[in-house]
């Protein structure tokens, strides 16, 4: 359910971001299953959360929802950057991932 939320914070909050990366996510070359990695996004962020990477600034900006909600757009937004400036595809959307969440925190 979470990650679903997710998805409907993105459109919500940068909608002319997601059709961009949505439409560069549609041509042949470059294709992949958006959702399926924006849910990915989710589940490192929870993992974040479990093993602590984010709680001194939950505890600062007294609020985890905020704190989670900045922490994967921000992964998101480092991904559609990344995966159409560095021409990533099918092949390297794995490697890429792993990146940003070890860049994450």
């Amino acid at each position: 359910m979470l990650g679903a939320l997710q998805i409907l914070f993105l459109v919500d909050k940068m909608p002319e971001t997601l059709r961009a990366i949505l439409k560069h996510s549609h041509i042949q070359k470059y294709e992949y299953p958006l959702a399926i990695k924006m849910f990915s996004f989710t589940t490192a962020c929870l993992a974040f959360l479990r093993t602590g990477k984010l709680y001194n600034w939950c505890n600062k900006d007294d609020g985890v929802i905020d704190v989670f909600n900045q922490t994967y757009r921000g992964m998101f937004l480092k991904f559609a950057f990344l995966y159409i400036s560095e021409s990533h595809d099918i092949k390297t959307i794995n490697e890429l991932s792993k990146r940003i969440e070890n860049e994450a925190i």
